[in-house]
């Protein structure tokens, strides 16, 4: 299980990792890691890092950098960027979104460091307009311009990353490592950047809170379920599934994994999408183990553990 995500590796806290990843690609494809392995990992150049950070700060627009050794503020960025932050907690039905600060949601951030660096993979910054995101794309066609906080012109923040990058790119390299077939993935997204990635797996799963665009190509209707997860995943009262052959839909009512932790795992579910859980079941012959998750709207995600099935150790 691997997650796929615009995010940098420094951006990828304990409690994530914590669930059982066995990996990660993030920053939108430019980074690949299999248990503890990099497959691959572009960085945008030291040139480029500072023509970023001097056309931001030419336009007074506060920002920070992803990088892989932490993410770097802009002077400005804490203070600056807090009505945003505050706006996108809420929109994403965060509890105590008025009160969010940028530490809350960024706790490991750093600032006063060097922002003229080498290990960039991408730099986001506050949108005082959408012409600001505009902007970006004319001022550098040699990186890949994005938004996010929002659609169109009700995204909150741009981005810069590398030239080219994608993730189902990433997830070919991963698959090529593994020497698994597309056949046999997965893929779950709730936004634009994620169309290609659940063009390229075998079933693609759009979340009840994804735009209208991804919620198209994954065969997805909307059924108002009215959810708004905290982070990435299943959306059990909306999401529909989207099959190659044909794109016939359906809700998902059970859904099986096996985790690591399984405690850690069945927390993970109750925290951040307000599962509801069972006492749990253990067979003390096999000492096979495990807990039934229920979703608002009814679905079922069993999450198991045998201890045959251990995950081997990172290197």
């Amino acid at each position: 299980m691997y997650i796929c995500t615009g995010r940098s590796r420094a951006e990828v806290y304990d409690e994530i990792w914590d669930i059982g990843l066995d990996g990660m690609i993030g920053g939108n494809g430019s980074y690949v890691e299999d248990h503890g392995e990099i497959l691959l990992h572009q960085l945008i150049t030291a040139d480029q890092c500072r023509h970023v950070v001097d056309w931001l700060h030419s336009r007074s627009l506060a920002f920070y950098l992803e990088s892989n050794n932490g993410l770097f503020g802009s002077e400005d960025f804490e203070t600056a960027a807090r009505p945003s932050i505050r706006e996108y907690c809420a929109r994403k039905g965060k509890d105590g979104a008025g009160e969010m600060s940028v530490q809350d949601v960024f706790p490991e951030m750093i600032f006063g460091g060097e922002l003229y660096r080498d290990d960039v993979n991408k730099v986001s910054f506050l949108l005082k307009s959408y012409q600001d995101h505009l902007d970006s794309v004319e001022e550098f066609p040699d990186l890949e311009p994005g938004t996010w906080g929002g659609k169109g012109e009700t995204a909150l923040f741009g981005d810069l990353g590398v030239k080219g990058i994608t993730k189902a790119n990433a997830i070919d390299v991963l698959l090529n490592h593994l020497g698994v077939s597309r056949e046999d993935t997965i893929a779950f997204g709730d936004a634009k950047v994620d169309i290609a990635m659940l063009d390229c797996c075998q079933v693609g799963v759009a979340m009840g809170s994804g735009g209208d665009e991804i919620k198209a190509m994954a065969g997805l209707r909307d059924r108002g379920c009215g959810c708004r997860r905290p982070v990435p995943g299943l959306c059990a009262s909306g999401a529909c599934l989207k099959r190659k052959n044909g794109g016939k839909r359906m809700k998902i009512e059970h859904l099986a994994m096996y985790a690591a932790d399984l405690e850690k795992t069945r927390d993970f579910f109750i925290k951040y999408f307000q599962a509801s859980c069972n006492d749990g079941y253990h067979n003390k012959k096999t000492d096979f183990r495990s807990y039934f998750l229920t979703f608002d709207g009814g679905s079922r995600l069993e999450v198991m553990h045998k201890p045959q099935m251990e995950d081997p150790k990172s290197p």
